[in-house]
Order: C-alpha cells, then structure tokens, then sequence
C-alpha cells in the first residue's frame, strides 16, 4: 500500500511539472482506493487464460487499418479506450489510449 501510495504522489507529480494538471488529495486517495481493490479481485479471480486463435490480418496496398477497443470498470466508474493505426507492413502509425473518470455506467462508457 505504501508503494502505491507513493507511486499515485509521484504521478500526480509529474502530471503538475509536465502537463500543468492537478488533482486534489482526495482525489488521489480515491485513485489509490480502486487500485488496490483492483488488486485485490485480481488476486481473488485468480488469472484468466484466453486462448484465442484471432491474429491481425494487415491491409492491402496502401491502405491503413485502425483498431479501436475499450473497458469498463463500474467498480471505480472508469472507462479505457484505445486505438491505433497500422499500414500493411503492420507498422504502428499512430496509437492513444483515453482514461475517462466520473463515467456512470457501460452505456455511458460507449457514447464517449
């Protein structure tokens, strides 16, 4: 708890010295929160395995692929979405990913 509690100073740190964005101590605390009870349903769960046979298959010619995903966490009202572009050599062109806070529910997650 410690070295989370550290680790969520230090990013909010960072995020002052290189992006000029804050949050309050509250706010911070609650972040830790649902990262440690993150941790701990990982570790009830146990690990998933997921065997998947899908792989990517790249463009032809001189096209561009995107792939877009996204998740839901109800449990810290958080959603996660990212995407990326790919040529058909697979290279990445172009990747993000967007954390949105305060998300209410899994429909709301989908209309952002």
């Amino acid at each position: 708890m410690f070295g989370g509690a550290l680790w969520a100073i230090w990013s909010d740190r960072n995020k002052i010295v290189h992006e000029k964005q804050s949050k309050t101590g509250r706010k911070i605390a609650d972040d830790l929160l649902c990262y440690l009870v993150e941790i701990d349903k990982s570790e009830l769960d146990g690990p998933t395995r997921i065997s998947a046979n899908d792989q990517w298959i790249p463009p032809h010619g001189e096209l561009i692929k995107v792939n877009f995903d996204g998740a839901f966490d109800k449990d810290c009202f958080q959603s996660c979405f990212g995407i990326v572009a790919r040529n058909a050599g697979g290279r990445v062109l172009v990747s993000r990913t967007v954390l949105h806070e305060n998300v209410a529910s899994a429909f709301a997650a989908e209309a952002l």
